[in-house]
């Protein structure tokens, strides 16, 4: 039996419980992924501030995920990254850093996600994200690090547009997306 994992990377206003990371979690435990949550610690109250602050905070959740995702990624047939915003940052740098065989989802990305992107994956971005206002920067750097990219006209840092049935189906047309890269159709 294949053994399979997926982490799940929240933001920090964005919980495993919203939306996006709670569907694509019963996605995973339907398709035989155990699921892992790494433990920030405390994360800085100024983090939204500004960049420089976010930057920073995400350093310092790194360091907190890291010590709580001791693990022996060899003994993983699949291995899966799921993350959302500032948790796209911690979920690249620790496969680069380790040098994990992860495949990656990745929902709204901060503009400083990329650096170390290099896990085939797939990108989801809102094009009026006020975290990520350059839709051109994201979708170039995305490319860059080989990731297929997937933008979603009008919405914002929670992939949603304010139009409640436009946002549904969005919604269902990410999920099936995700549904398809995890069994391996993307």
């Amino acid at each position: 039996m294949e053994k399979k994992i997926a982490v799940l990377f929240p933001g920090v206003g964005y919980s495993c419980d919203r939306p996006l990371l709670y569907y694509t979690r019963r996605i995973c435990e339907e398709c035989g992924y155990m699921i892992r949550i790494p433990d920030y610690g405390e994360i800085p109250g100024n983090a939204k501030q500004d960049e420089e602050h976010l930057r920073a905070a995400a350093m310092k959740m790194l360091e907190s995920a890291s010590e709580s995702l001791i693990d022996s990624w060899d003994s993983y047939d699949d291995i899966l990254f799921v993350s959302k915003s500032i948790g796209s940052v911690i979920a690249n740098d620790l496969i680069f850093r380790r040098h994990i065989p992860a495949r990656t989802i990745c929902f709204t990305p901060l503009p400083f996600t990329f650096p170390h992107a290099q896990a085939p994956g797939i990108v989801f971005h809102g094009t009026k994200d006020p975290w990520a206002k350059d839709t051109e920067l994201i979708l170039r750097k995305a490319r860059r690090a080989g990731q297929v990219i997937y933008a979603v006209e009008g919405a914002n840092h929670s992939l949603e547009t304010g139009r409640i049935q436009e946002d549904l189906d969005n919604l269902k047309t990410v999920m099936q997306r995700v549904s398809d890269f995890i069994e391996g159709k993307v």
